[in-house]
């Protein structure tokens, strides 16, 4: 019996929901007194001291702040999209500290929620409610990414340098803001000054997950734009020797020209050889090659062999795609309009198996 090569729509699975940007500040001004929110969302702050364009922790950063801790501050008026973010967020920056000790400040409304550190930790906070405490082991004089993730059920993740660090309960979520946000400062109460350098500060209106923030620690200066890039197909694959189905995920942009896709395998065993596969047409073969698992794409067939590796201590294994240059023969560059087909095969001890696979229509 011969299997078609379009799979049926039972197994077609939807990617998650889109996170948007809410603001973005780059930090990048060489002048005052606009503190430009690039997301565009009408969230511009105003500068009242601090240092500009001073060096980032990488050079795809631009430029950073200095804040003074004692005095330099941004101040942010509230305002539609901000108002309602009391839940379901994700806030991120790249932060270096003179000083550690007490109570920092990098993003926050008194009123509402607010993020920062306390004493080498990191303290998310919804006022009034709950103060989020996680032990970080942060050094002064060290760039950090940082990131907090405050989800549907109220609880925390906290990220650093890519890594989930740790998970807190909460029980409810922030109250309404106060009528100004601030950068550096707390505003009323003690002003609990931050002290160092901040960078690339980032505001979703929704949740990402540890992938999504791993992408933004592995691509300074970039933010997620629609949020995951294509649709999963051909799944669940058939379960690996860790007990479960291997998944290949997208993150990026659907646009060809803009040639920003990674995609990234999980699920798989420890310490194995992995590579993706990809394919302008999808498909459906059973145990090729004494495999354990199917290969779903069909058509022209490129290997990412130059882009070998091995799986990760979390089974996990990652690279960014050249849409200029897809390895299928002759190299191939991405046009808009096009599909194309993505899956990863990895080594499983005496075998082999394979992720499900991922479509991707580019624009």
């Amino acid at each position: 019996m011969r299997f078609a090569l379009l799979l049926p729509a039972a197994l077609l699975i939807a990617p998650s929901a889109a996170q948007d940007l809410e603001a973005w500040y780059k930090l990048d001004e060489t002048a005052g007194p606009t503190c430009v929110d690039a997301a565009g969302n009408g969230h511009d702050g105003t500068f009242d001291g601090c240092t500009l364009a001073l060096p980032s922790a990488h050079p795809e950063l631009g430029t950073a702040v200095h804040f003074n801790g004692s005095g330099d501050k941004v101040d942010i008026l509230d305002g539609p999209g901000f108002t309602d973010l009391r839940s379901e967020l994700t806030i991120a920056c790249w932060m270096n500290a003179d000083t550690l000790g007490g109570v920092r400040r990098l993003f926050g409304n008194d009123g509402s929620w607010t993020w920062g550190t306390v004493g080498t930790g990191i303290r998310f906070t919804t006022r009034t409610i709950k103060d989020y405490d996680q032990p970080a082991g942060l050094v002064p004089n060290q760039w950090y990414h940082v990131c907090c993730v405050f989800d549907a059920s109220f609880n925390v993740e906290f990220y650093l340098d890519g890594q989930l660090i740790g998970t807190i309960a909460g029980a409810q979520q922030a109250n309404a803001p106060f009528p100004d946000w601030h950068i550096g400062y707390k505003d009323p109460g003690a002003p609990e000054w931050w002290f160092g350098l901040i960078d690339d500060i980032q505001v979703y209106d929704g949740v990402l997950d540890a992938i999504q923030v791993k992408w933004l620690f592995d691509h300074p200066g970039e933010s997620l734009g629609a949020g995951p890039v294509g649709t999963s197909y051909c799944g669940p694959a058939n379960a690996n020797s860790t007990g479960v189905a291997a998944l290949i995920e997208g993150f990026g942009k659907d646009s060809a020209s803009a040639n920003d896709l990674t995609l990234t395998a999980k699920g798989m065993p420890v310490g194995e050889v992995a590579l993706f596969l990809c394919g302008d047409a999808q498909g459906f073969t059973p145990l090729p090659g004494g495999s354990q698992g199917n290969l779903c794409l069909s058509g022209s067939l490129g290997r990412f062999q130059s882009q070998l590796g091995t799986t990760d201590a979390n089974g996990e294994f990652e690279i960014d795609v050249d849409l200029t240059a897809l390895p299928v023969w002759p190299n191939h560059a991405v046009q808009p309009g096009e599909s194309w087909y993505f899956q990863a095969w990895f080594t499983d001890g005496g075998t082999s198996n394979f992720t499900d696979a991922l479509a991707v229509s580019f624009q």
